[in-house]
């Protein structure tokens, strides 16, 4: 069963279709933080390419948010649009990645672990 953060404790970063770079970022802060109280069950280093600007989220007890290009263990790229579609609940992991909105390249098993990661996380936000 995943473990599932305490309601109030992933604050809503993104509102709207139009976010900025501080919103995002906020985001991904969420994403590290939920990984660092997860334990290693998330471990691991999954870049971001969100907009064109990459971050590098690294999962487990030491979590981690830096920007820029890194070698990383898969990457994920997607739109502000497509996370704050996540973020809201409007959308699904799977169900973005398989309408092409995300694409995903690296390291599949981790990938499967971050979607049930991007689950908990983003269905917490909204329940």
């Amino acid at each position: 069963m995943p473990l599932r953060p305490e309601r109030g404790v992933i604050p809503t970063a993104l509102a709207t279709g139009m976010e900025t770079s501080d919103t995002i970022e906020r985001a991904m802060q969420d994403i590290v933080a939920f990984a660092a109280a997860s334990g290693d069950r998330y471990a691991g280093l999954v870049g971001f390419v969100i907009d064109g600007e990459e971050w590098n989220v690294r999962l487990g007890q030491n979590a981690a948010l830096s920007k820029g290009r890194s070698a990383t263990d898969c990457t994920v790229e997607l739109s502000s649009n497509v996370l704050a579609d996540l973020r809201s609940g409007l959308k699904n992991p799977q169900a973005a990645f398989m309408a092409g909105e995300i694409q995903v390249r690296g390291d599949i098993q981790l990938v499967l672990r971050f979607w049930e990661l991007f689950e908990v996380l983003f269905s917490s936000a909204t329940s």
